[in-house]
């Protein structure tokens, strides 16, 4: 029985198994973080004891099939947040995938284009809330300038517009992209099999898309994901700064809980999965309508 047990265990379900409780534990740890840091005039403050409470209370309505609080939560304050998030990280790692494809592999011959792959290479030095700070200072200044308002708050407090929080936030991903790509586009071209179709005459669009982008898209996909892990983690500082009412800002309210953090980045990490899932649909549109004839 002890060997059926770890052959399982070991096996892909018992690897399944593992990423799951792994994931329930990381989100146990993200949600109680906010509870156990507090600041108070100046200087911060570590309450355990208040995680601890919180914990015994969860878990043993959870053991009683009561998970009444959790529904709660996500009725009353994670539905809305959740789609104003959603929004902001589909439509900024769209942007992303589609301009570091630009302008790390199609658009590689053109002058401007080498200019600017150089002036991201410089911009992936600098932390990110530099570049965000910088971003909001630059929409400030240009309103006092113009007199054109790019961040508008409603009365509630919250932004109305999403443009500019979306372009803020596909910096720093797309930034990464085109960096890798462009770095492994370099490396791909110097290779026999695209020096033998340049020779035999085949146009450098075909080329890109016929065997540099195919010898591309693994390392694409790995960089997407890391690309979507940058996002999320400036998601946290864009919703904050620019007022956006989305899921993040719930940890940083005088009502936060762990049940609502514990629902709040569980959404997150659904969120994050399902947009993985449809930059991958789009990837597969793109092939079917560009590359596979």
């Amino acid at each position: 029985n002890n060997q059926i047990y770890k052959e399982l265990w070991s096996g892909n379900m018992g690897r399944r198994i593992q990423h799951f409780l792994f994931t329930l534990l990381f989100i146990y740890i993200l949600a109680s973080i906010p509870l156990i840091f507090k600041i108070s005039n100046g200087h911060i403050e570590i309450n355990i004891s208040n995680v601890l409470n919180q914990s015994i209370i969860l878990f043993s309505n959870i053991l009683k099939g009561d998970i009444s609080i959790l529904e709660t939560q996500m009725n009353t304050k994670i539905i809305e947040p959740a789609g104003f998030t959603f929004i902001l990280l589909v439509s900024s790692m769209f942007i992303s995938l589609v301009f570091s494809l630009l302008f790390g592999l199609f658009l590689q011959k053109v002058i401007f284009v080498k200019w600017l792959i150089n002036s991201m290479k410089l911009l992936a030095k600098i932390p990110d809330f530099v570049i965000i700070l910088v971003a909001m200072l630059a929409a400030v200044n240009f309103y006092k300038f113009s007199g054109y308002r790019i961040i508008t708050i409603n009365n509630s407090g919250s932004a109305i517009n999403l443009w500019f929080p979306i372009l803020i936030l596909s910096i720093t991903p797309t930034v990464y992209m085109i960096k890798n790509i462009d770095s492994r586009y370099h490396q791909i071209a110097s290779e026999d099999y695209i020096k033998t179709a340049i020779s035999k005459g085949l146009s450098v669009n075909y080329i890109n898309l016929h065997h540099v982008y195919k010898n591309i898209k693994p390392y694409l996909l790995t960089d997407l994901s890391k690309a979507l892990s940058l996002s999320l983690v400036s998601l946290f500082i864009i919703e904050y700064l620019l007022n956006v009412s989305g899921l993040t800002k719930h940890i940083f309210m005088s009502d936060y809980s762990l049940e609502l953090g514990i629902v709040n980045f569980s959404v997150l990490i659904l969120i994050a999965i399902l947009c993985y899932l449809i930059l991958r649909l789009i990837l597969f549109f793109f092939e079917k309508g560009f590359i596979h004839e």
